[in-house]
């Protein structure tokens, strides 16, 4: 399982360090006189010196060693008939064995400990013993995957804590808490539990050096995990958010509205920082400048647009961020006391001077590292900054020898300007980043660190992968996922079976099925590690898109190309229920990538057969060297024949390879140029000529080879499964020649996948309740969020009109229109329709997701708490609709936003648009669909939008039949 951060589980009584609770201090060496060495074997020592030279080779994070002097320390005292001091060996050998993997050896041991603890009677010593032995239970069953078990071990951790007075233990088990909070996607309470920290930290005065140390160290823990939750910087405007408490907050004296301060880790770090120096803490310094670095690299990252132009904004934002980041990490490794944290900090250094393309500073920089980490001691933490070196290493020779091409390490793609400017030195020998990794090995086998030496080997299979040496990467993968099996570390088994699979296909057809095998359980493991991606994001190296993303579209690419290769009609329907299943895997992945923890259940099985007769589902999907179009039909009797499986649906797939293509096109400039050039959808003052030629071609790819199919089947409803840079574009608007999609005998509807928003039959709509609410006016001296949107004059009318056609209605516009009142709105008016005319952004990041309200905004991850009723949990909004937002320009995955809102409401369907459309229009349109809704109460939402779209299209002067200003508007979710 993933490295989670040390929180609260280290030594929380105060025999050795009084502030083990929230993060370890820095290690000290351990002393090599023959005395402690004698120690391991003679059995005259005492079991408190057995007890702390077994904590300090943990510090060391020489593991094995560990585990063998605390076996010790357990036998003396049990010997001594001395339970508490055996009890506490106990949890020490537990956590050493969770650090080695060995996990039901680590579940014993802790079982252990608090079985010897009930004979004892309560004690401020039984209870901190058994406060720590509940926090690392929590830990190791965090490990494990048993997150609600893990949560209940710290919150009655919690609870004893509190009765003994230990404040250290208080802070440190609640931290814990917000690790499972957010493995189970819970996150306004994790917000809540952080506040609560936060509060009582600062409860604590810094007046002395022992509070001013866990004052730091507290700071130091809440700060990343802002970073985790997306929280990086102070947001502009009020940045207060209303979160309602429902039952699970019943401690909160009775409040039934918490208004909670969004913390951020910038702020937090920087608080942290300045006690840190006041109270002269330089190694904690040195780490707090490490996070720091870190936050600003996660913003860096975080900037989405048109970041290869080096006039844009967003451009300039990103390089911004980097340089502070660089200069962060630099004072880390100049003020680090330890060598440890100082090398850490060149290496990140390093990893950003790599992105940068500052190829002169980082070979410079390279060469000072290595000797400095050839003089540490052998540990885990040496082991992994081996494998970072290596990692950089092999990026900086990518960026300076043509040769290279990095496939599994997260390097930065090196283009524009950065491309420009390379100098070839000749590069860096594969044979030094050899010696690299070899040593990481050796080091591993040496101290008996299973993890490590899994993750050390298999790094050494892929470099033999980057040589082709085919025959040594494959063995050596082998070994590396043999190991990783054996302790369950699905998080590195993951990476070598993706790493097999690649070495099996580049030896040709007769080991392809076998590469498909380890792909296929590369997927398996990635689905078992839903929740521990999301604090894999902890690491700031980690990237979704070069480490995640690729399992699944490669997998997909090989079922694909056995299908073709497959005669059976039975085999080729499983294989194609693979290819889908996994893209709706990957749909899934991707939006707990996106809010950062997997708040989504997505274990939905949907049968079209019994919800809609008449639908089709289209999964259009971007592969490495093809566009495949898989579609559902539903397996109706006069098509039983063709399906002997007599499954509920048919699959059928359309494939379109690259190679096909005429010379200087692809699929993702034909895509793109419907939405970001000048001849595009969303460019009003584009021609026919200019943008219909892309439609056309699009339409070709994914509606033409089914249209027989269609009219076959009696389809009605086509619903999108849309991948890649095709969420942002409106399918209503592909054309055939003669007519947009939108005119021909099709509702449509676009999904971020079944699984995740199945579709239900809903009542008759004849007792719609309407909530609308709109911003005509911008409070742009007071909320600066404001400053880059234009007013929307039409507000008003829109909002009066559509309030006009439902007599249950009721609506708040411009400075009523607060967080607040919504809330108030939502829970005693009760709406089964939600109408917010005010503009918003649609990105691929859930910090830069949201929408405006007067006084602040509603970012994606407040929806939940905003528009879901906790007084009538049953009441949910059947239809939510943003007339005003739009998809951030240049951002290939900023639809990720838009599916974000739809999940996070409740709403059953979402109408969102696009890109920003003019607001006269806009109204047009949203009358005309509420008005189809009202006199038609029989119609589905989709087919609503559909007639009103045409209404727009076909006014009689003409003036909004170009689709930028009717084709945006796309319904998300339920199309019925």
């Amino acid at each position: 399982m993933s490295t989670f951060f040390l929180l609260a589980t280290l030594a929380q009584i105060a025999n050795f360090d009084a502030h083990f609770s929230s993060i370890s201090l820095p290690v000290q060496p351990v002393s090599k006189s023959p005395m402690m060495e004698l120690a391991v074997v003679n059995p005259t020592v005492g079991g408190k010196d057995y007890l702390q030279l077994g904590l300090n080779y943990y510090q060391q994070e020489q593991f094995a060693k560990a585990v063998e002097i605390q076996q010790q320390a357990v036998v003396v005292f049990k010997n001594q008939g001395d339970r508490l001091q055996q009890s506490q060996a106990l949890n020490y050998l537990a956590l050493g064995y969770q650090q080695l993997g060995k996990l039901t050896d680590a579940e014993n041991a802790i079982a252990q400990s608090l079985e010897l603890l009930k004979a004892e009677v309560d004690s401020p010593g039984k209870l901190s013993l058994q406060g720590q032995a509940l926090n690392n239970q929590g830990k190791i069953l965090l490990a494990r995957g048993e997150v609600e078990k893990a949560l209940k071990s710290w919150q009655e951790a919690t609870i004893i804590y509190q009765r003994v007075g230990y404040w250290e233990g208080v802070i440190g088990s609640k931290l814990n808490q917000t690790q499972a909070l957010q493995a189970l996607g819970f996150y306004r309470r994790t917000l809540m539990q952080l506040n609560e920290v936060y509060e009582d930290i600062n409860s604590l005065g810094d007046g002395n050096s022992q509070d001013a140390l866990l004052k730091v160290k507290g700071l130091l823990n809440i700060g990343n995990t802002l970073r985790v939750l997306g929280n990086l910087r102070p947001v502009t405007g009020n940045v207060s958010t209303s979160l309602t408490s429902g039952n699970s907050f019943q401690n909160n004296k009775s409040k039934q509205n918490l208004q909670v301060e969004k913390l951020d880790s910038e702020s937090v770090l920087k608080q942290a920082l300045e006690i840190a120096k006041k109270s002269n803490f330089r190694e904690v310094e040195a780490e707090i400048n490490l996070a720091l670095g870190n936050t600003f690299y996660a913003l860096a990252k975080s900037v989405s647009g048109d970041i290869n132009d080096t006039e844009s904004d967003e451009y300039k934002q990103k390089n911004q961020y980097i340089e502070t980041a660089l200069s962060y990490y630099q004072q880390a490794a100049t003020d680090g006391v330890s060598r440890d944290t100082s090398i850490q900090g060149k290496l990140n250094q390093l990893r950003l001077q790599v992105e940068a393309g500052e190829w002169s500073a980082a070979q410079n920089l390279w060469q000072e590292i290595q000797p400095q980490l050839a003089n540490l001691a052998p540990s885990r933490k040496n082991i992994y900054a081996r494998i970072n070196l290596a990692q950089s290493l092999t990026c900086l020779k990518q960026g300076t020898d043509g040769t290279a091409k990095v496939i599994t390490f997260s390097c930065p793609e090196f283009t524009g300007d950065r491309q420009k400017n390379l100098q070839v030195t000749g590069g860096i020998p594969w044979k030094t980043i050899y010696q690299v990794v070899e040593t990481a090995v050796r080091d591993a086998e040496a101290l008996k660190d299973t993890r490590a030496h899994a993750y050390a080997l298999g790094t050494l299979g892929s470099l033999y992968e980057q040589t082709k040496q085919w025959k040594e990467a494959q063995t050596i993968t082998q070994r590396a996922i043999s190991i990783a099996e054996g302790i369950q570390a699905s998080d590195i088994t993951y990476r070598w079976e993706w790493q097999l699979g690649r070495i099996l296909k580049e030896q040709g057809k007769e080991k392809e099925k076998s590469a498909i095998a380890a792909y296929a359980k590369a997927v398996n493991h990635l689905k078992f590690l839903r929740r521990d991606l999301a604090l894999l994001n902890r690491d700031v190296q980690f990237s979704f898109r070069q480490e995640v993303e690729p399992v699944y579209r490669e997998y997909v690419s090989l079922l694909l190309r056995s299908h073709q290769q497959e005669s059976d009609t039975q085999k080729q329907q499983a294989i194609l229920q693979e290819a889908r299943n996994t893209i709706e895997s990957l749909n899934l992945a991707e939006l707990d990538n996106f809010f950062r923890r997997a708040c989504l259940d997505g274990n939905t099985e949907v049968s079209l057969q019994q919800i809609d007769t008449t639908a089709s589902v289209v999964y259009p999907i971007i592969l490495p060297d093809s566009l495949a179009v898989i579609v559902s039909l539903p397996n109706q009797d006069s098509a039983m024949k063709e399906n002997k499986s007599g499954e509920g649906e048919i699959l059928k797939l359309k494939q379109y390879f690259a190679q096909d293509l005429p010379p200087g096109k692809s699929f993702q400039n034909t895509i793109q140029s419907l939405r970001d050039s000048d001849k595009a959808l969303a460019n009003r003052q584009s021609d026919e000529d200019e943008y219909l030629p892309a439609a056309q071609q699009v339409y070709q790819w994914l509606i033409k080879p089914f249209e027989s199919d269609w009219k076959k089947y009696q389809i009605q409803n086509l619903v999108f499964v849309l991948d890649g840079y095709l969420r942002n574009i409106p399918m209503a608007a592909l054309h055939d020649g003669k007519q947009f999609l939108v005119e021909k005998p099709y509702n449509l509807a676009v999904s971020p996948g079944l699984r995740l928003l199945p579709p239900k039959k809903v009542a008759n709509r004849v007792q719609v309740k309407l909530f609308a609410g709109g911003l005509s006016e911008l409070n742009k001296l007071n909320n600066p969020r404001h400053e880059r949107f234009e007013p929307l004059e039409n507000v008003k009318n829109e909002l009066k009109a559509i309030t006009e056609i439902f007599p249950s209605s009721q609506k708040i516009i411009n400075q009523e229109l607060t967080n607040q009142n919504i809330l108030q709105q939502i829970q005693s008016f009760a709406p089964s329709v939600v109408s917010l005319a005010t503009h918003g952004l649609f990105s691929s990041t859930a910090e830069n997701t949201y929408v405006l309200s007067w006084d602040s905004v509603i970012n994606v991850n407040d929806f939940e708490g905003l528009l879901k009723n906790p007084k009538n949990p049953e009441n949910v909004i059947d239809l939510l609709v943003l007339s005003a937002c739009q998809t951030a320009s240049g951002d290939d995955k900023a639809a990720l936003g838009l599916a974000g809102v739809a999940i996070q409401s409740g709403a059953r369907s979402t109408i969102a648009t696009l890109w920003n459309v003019s607001d006269e229009a806009t109204k047009i349109l949203m009358v005309e669909f509420f008005r189809q809704l009202r006199e038609n109460p029989n119609i589905s939402k989709a087919e609503a939008l559909k007639r009103a779209q045409i209404y727009l299209l076909k006014l009689e002067d003409g003036k909004y039949k170009h689709p930028y200003y009717w084709s945006p508007i796309i319904l998300v979710g339920n199309w019925l």
